[in-house]
Protein backbone atom coordinates (compact mmCIF):
# COMPACT_ATOMS: atom_id res chain seq x y z
CA UNK A 1 0.00 0.00 0.00
CA UNK A 2 1.31 3.44 -0.98
CA UNK A 3 2.03 5.85 1.89
CA UNK A 4 0.87 9.46 1.86
CA UNK A 5 4.46 10.58 1.34
CA UNK A 6 4.94 8.14 -1.57
CA UNK A 7 1.74 9.46 -3.16
CA UNK A 8 3.00 13.05 -2.83
CA UNK A 9 6.32 12.03 -4.40
CA UNK A 10 4.53 10.41 -7.33
CA UNK A 11 2.34 13.49 -7.78
CA UNK A 12 5.47 15.69 -7.73
CA UNK A 13 7.09 13.47 -10.37
CA UNK A 14 9.85 12.23 -8.05
CA UNK A 15 11.39 8.83 -8.71
CA UNK A 16 11.03 6.45 -5.76
CA UNK A 17 13.97 4.10 -5.54
CA UNK A 18 13.98 1.34 -2.94
CA UNK A 19 16.08 3.48 -0.61
CA UNK A 20 13.79 6.48 -1.05
CA UNK A 21 10.83 4.22 -0.26
CA UNK A 22 12.53 3.20 2.98
CA UNK A 23 13.17 6.85 3.88
CA UNK A 24 9.56 7.69 2.99
CA UNK A 25 8.31 4.83 5.18
CA UNK A 26 10.40 5.97 8.15
CA UNK A 27 9.26 9.60 7.75
CA UNK A 28 5.63 8.55 7.42
CA UNK A 29 5.77 6.36 10.53
CA UNK A 30 7.59 8.96 12.66
CA UNK A 31 5.48 10.19 15.57
CA UNK A 32 8.16 12.66 16.57
CA UNK A 33 10.25 15.25 14.73
CA UNK A 34 13.39 13.21 14.04
CA UNK A 35 16.78 14.64 13.12
CA UNK A 36 18.70 13.36 10.10
CA UNK A 37 20.83 11.22 12.42
CA UNK A 38 17.72 9.70 14.02
CA UNK A 39 16.23 9.06 10.57
CA UNK A 40 19.50 7.47 9.42
CA UNK A 41 19.50 5.10 12.39
CA UNK A 42 15.88 4.09 11.75
CA UNK A 43 16.45 3.68 8.01
CA UNK A 44 19.58 1.54 8.37
CA UNK A 45 17.69 -0.79 10.71
CA UNK A 46 15.48 -1.53 7.69
CA UNK A 47 18.11 -1.25 4.95
CA UNK A 48 21.76 -1.19 6.11
CA UNK A 49 22.86 -0.15 2.59
CA UNK A 50 21.39 3.36 2.89
CA UNK A 51 24.17 5.93 3.16
CA UNK A 52 24.02 9.18 5.07
CA UNK A 53 24.60 11.08 1.82
CA UNK A 54 21.59 9.33 0.22
CA UNK A 55 19.47 10.32 3.21
CA UNK A 56 20.59 13.97 3.04
CA UNK A 57 20.02 14.14 -0.73
CA UNK A 58 16.56 12.62 -0.32
CA UNK A 59 15.67 15.01 2.51
CA UNK A 60 16.77 17.97 0.37
CA UNK A 61 14.70 16.77 -2.62
CA UNK A 62 11.63 16.16 -0.44
CA UNK A 63 11.97 19.56 1.20
CA UNK A 64 12.41 21.33 -2.15
CA UNK A 65 9.22 19.59 -3.33
CA UNK A 66 7.51 20.84 -0.12
CA UNK A 67 6.65 17.27 0.85
CA UNK A 68 8.49 17.57 4.15
CA UNK A 69 9.49 20.51 6.34
CA UNK A 70 12.63 21.02 8.32
CA UNK A 71 12.65 22.90 11.60
CA UNK A 72 15.51 24.51 13.45
CA UNK A 73 14.64 24.45 17.13
CA UNK A 74 18.02 25.93 18.14
CA UNK A 75 19.67 22.57 18.79
CA UNK A 76 22.31 22.86 16.07
CA UNK A 77 20.55 20.42 13.75
CA UNK A 78 17.32 20.23 11.77
CA UNK A 79 14.31 18.13 12.63
CA UNK A 80 11.87 16.90 10.00
CA UNK A 81 8.14 16.31 9.62
CA UNK A 82 5.69 15.72 6.79
CA UNK A 83 4.19 18.90 5.36
CA UNK A 84 0.58 19.23 6.28
CA UNK A 85 -2.27 21.58 5.54
CA UNK A 86 -3.36 21.33 9.15
CA UNK A 87 -1.97 24.40 10.91
CA UNK A 88 -0.08 23.66 14.08
CA UNK A 89 2.56 25.16 16.30
CA UNK A 90 5.34 23.58 18.35
CA UNK A 91 6.21 23.42 22.02
CA UNK A 92 9.80 22.30 22.55
CA UNK A 93 10.69 20.68 25.90
CA UNK A 94 14.15 22.07 26.70
CA UNK A 95 14.83 19.26 29.17
CA UNK A 96 13.93 16.18 27.13
CA UNK A 97 14.07 17.63 23.61
CA UNK A 98 10.53 16.39 22.94
CA UNK A 99 8.55 18.40 20.42
CA UNK A 100 4.79 18.67 20.94
CA UNK A 101 2.46 19.87 18.21
CA UNK A 102 -0.53 21.93 19.22
CA UNK A 103 -3.24 24.10 17.81
CA UNK A 104 -5.32 26.33 20.01
CA UNK A 105 -8.29 28.34 18.67
CA UNK A 106 -7.60 31.28 21.02
CA UNK A 107 -4.05 31.57 19.68
CA UNK A 108 -5.31 31.38 16.10
CA UNK A 109 -7.76 34.23 16.78
CA UNK A 110 -5.05 36.27 18.54
CA UNK A 111 -2.65 35.94 15.59
CA UNK A 112 -5.37 37.17 13.22
CA UNK A 113 -6.31 40.01 15.60
CA UNK A 114 -2.69 41.20 15.90
CA UNK A 115 -2.16 41.15 12.13
CA UNK A 116 -5.41 43.09 11.54
CA UNK A 117 -4.38 45.70 14.16
CA UNK A 118 -1.32 46.39 12.02
CA UNK A 119 -3.36 46.29 8.80
CA UNK A 120 -2.26 42.87 7.55
CA UNK A 121 -3.68 39.47 6.66
CA UNK A 122 -1.71 36.47 7.91
CA UNK A 123 -0.52 34.27 5.03
CA UNK A 124 1.74 32.03 7.10
CA UNK A 125 3.15 31.93 10.58
CA UNK A 126 5.30 29.95 12.94
CA UNK A 127 4.97 29.78 16.71
CA UNK A 128 7.55 27.89 18.74
CA UNK A 129 7.31 27.76 22.50
CA UNK A 130 10.49 26.74 24.32
CA UNK A 131 9.60 25.44 27.76
CA UNK A 132 10.63 23.40 30.75
CA UNK A 133 8.26 20.99 32.48
CA UNK A 134 6.19 22.19 35.40
CA UNK A 135 6.59 19.86 38.36
CA UNK A 136 3.55 19.09 40.49
CA UNK A 137 3.77 18.81 44.26
CA UNK A 138 4.46 15.06 43.90
CA UNK A 139 7.34 15.71 41.47
CA UNK A 140 5.47 14.38 38.43
CA UNK A 141 5.17 16.18 35.13
CA UNK A 142 1.78 17.67 34.36
CA UNK A 143 0.33 17.53 30.88
CA UNK A 144 -1.84 20.32 29.61
CA UNK A 145 -4.24 19.52 26.77
CA UNK A 146 -6.05 22.02 24.61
Amino acid sequence: METQLEQKCREAGLKLTGQRRTIAKVLTEATDHPSANELFKRCTEIDPKISLSTLYRTLRVLEEARIIQSHDFGEGFARFELSTKDPHDHLIDLVSGDVHEFNHPDLERLKQFIAKEFGYDVVRHRVELYAIPIKSSQGKRRRVRS
